[in-house]
């Protein structure tokens, strides 16, 4: 992600909000720290390759890649993140044109509109289910992240897919708590094949046009898949969590209505005076009480201790 915001830069320079994402989402989260920490260590590695190879070599480097590469999209067949899979499907013939071209219009509208989509997507998600609770969650939501960030990089070289072995990893051991369903498992499948094939390059397509465009895309298609699974991940933890979160007022009278009805008193016996009327009360609150909780006895795990 840092190196997504390092070259994520608009013709100015200057760098464009699809490089804060990370950033946004530890803010977002409240945890101001590695967010703080994500920016001082991009400093200090600026800083020391000024130190080290001096202010000439990297104003060089900042002009020709960061500012060059960093502000134009480049349309190469191993290019695998948004931009260049919108080229893949609109521009062929540059599949093997390794140098960045200025958009048109209409490329970047359509490169903004699905990016917005995609952030939005995940703000929605992460947004309805503040801080995660659980090891799984934060898992999930650091592996859709990681994918958003490979999408809407810049520059996303087809190796970096490699970095996605990592949340595949996590769902293989367990450490992801997934949806335990042919169509999860399905997806799941088809995800790991686009992201595991080789790099396929257009000498090594059929002639059909259409399956061109897809096949040479497939890290990407495979990576949307993931962040698409990853978010139902998250928003089934969300609706089973509210799910058990119910109303206790409601919950209780449900389980009222569902109780079997109490049995009639046994006559008491004759009045001995005080000690009767104390003794009676007592019954009474008794029984009182245990209407009131719900019977939380028959039932332990309504029981809050």
């Amino acid at each position: 992600m840092m190196g997504s915001c390092i070259t994520d830069t608009d013709r100015r320079g200057y760098p464009r909000p699809t490089c804060l994402a990370g950033r946004f989402y530890f803010l977002l989260h409240g945890q101001f720290r590695i967010a703080a920490a994500m920016v001082a260590t991009a400093l200090a590695v600026m800083l020391a390759s000024v130190m080290l190879l001096g202010v000439d070599v990297n104003m060089i480097f900042l002009e020709e890649f960061v500012f060059g590469f960093g502000s134009k999209p480049v349309i190469a067949f191993n290019v695998q993140n948004l931009a260049a899979t919108i080229g893949h499907f609109t521009m062929p013939k540059a599949l093997n044109d390794w140098l960045p071209f200025t958009e048109p219009t209409w490329f970047r509208a359509v490169r903004i509109g699905f990016t917005g989509a995609l952030i939005l997507a995940a703000a929605v998600i992460f947004g309805k289910a503040k801080r995660p609770e659980s090891d799984s969650a934060r898992l999930i939501e650091l592996s859709a992240m990681l994918c958003l960030s490979l999408m809407i990089a810049p520059l996303t070289w087809s190796h970096y897919m490699a970095l996605l072995l990592l949340p595949l990893g996590y769902i293989a051991m367990g450490r992801i708590t997934i949806e335990r369903s042919a169509f999860s498992s399905a997806a799941l499948a088809l995800v790991a094949i686009l992201l595991c094939l080789p790099v396929i390059s257009p000498s090594d397509l059929p002639k059909s046009r259409l399956i061109d465009q897809i096949w040479v895309s497939h890290y990407f298609f495979g990576n949307l898949g993931l962040f698409i699974l990853l978010l139902k991940f998250r928003g089934a933890e969300i609706g089973s969590r509210q799910a058990a979160a119910v109303n206790p007022a409601r919950r209780c009278s449900r389980y009222k209505r569902a109780m079997p009805p109490a049995p009639s008193p046994s006559p008491l016996p004759p009045s001995r005076g005080p000690a009767s009327s104390v003794g009676g009360g007592s019954k009474t609150s008794g029984s009182g009480e245990n209407a009131e909780d719900c019977g939380r006895q028959r039932d332990p795990g309504l029981n809050p201790g």
